[in-house]
């Protein structure tokens, strides 16, 4: 008899769920919930400023306007190009941060098993990191939160550089400023072309 309720099993509600008041007048979508950590004062900026408004964007291309007929392929090919932008920015995060631990390698600075750079005599690290509760609205925001993480460990690993002499006080304000921007050129993009979307429906 067990075996045939499983069914029921599945719809048991979990601790969190039984202690949640209904809503019944509110949307339930789906999401994808996690927690991260944001070290630099450069990606927790971008945050700030852009994920939830970006977060929102994505999740109106990928779930709400996928269901409006007339807009539909241009709703399919908005999605492409905002994955295209990430992509972009992604590979050249990927090519500076492999330079950048080149040239570490070759200052001398060391790496431990879990690729963490170190100084010996130095405990170098962030003072204010931030820790942020997500809730990822679309597949597209995923791809867009890696970039902040890749904006992270960019200024991470720069930041020892810099410590180590191997960056001038202006190459660090400019390098850093110059990697901001370019995500934030990705969430403001976003943005814009949802909007100018909504905008002629």
């Amino acid at each position: 008899m067990s075996d045939k309720l499983d069914w029921l099993e599945a719809m048991k509600p979990t601790k969190q769920e039984s202690n949640k008041n209904n809503d019944t007048k509110k949307f339930s979508r789906q999401v994808a919930i996690t927690d991260i950590v944001l070290r630099s004062n450069q990606a927790q900026k971008i945050y700030k400023r852009f994920f939830r408004v970006t977060n929102n964007a994505l999740m109106s291309l990928s779930v709400g306007m996928q269901t409006i007929p007339k807009i539909q392929e241009e709703t399919s090919n908005i999605i492409n190009k905002t994955n295209q932008l990430i992509k972009d920015v992604k590979e050249q995060l990927l090519i500076a941060i492999t330079s950048i631990t080149n040239r570490m390698s070759e200052a001398g600075i060391e790496f431990d098993e879990y690729n963490n750079p170190s100084i010996p005599g130095l405990d170098i690290k962030y003072d204010n990191p931030l820790v942020y509760h997500i809730e990822l609205r679309s597949p597209t925001s995923i791809r867009f939160l890696e970039l902040l993480g890749l904006l992270d460990r960019y200024c991470l690993l720069e930041t020892f550089l810099w410590f180590a002499g191997e960056f001038t006080n202006a190459e660090n304000s400019n390098l850093r400023f110059k990697w901001q921007q370019t995500v934030g050129k990705v969430a403001m993009s976003i943005v814009n072309l949802e909007r100018e979307l909504r905008a002629g429906i």
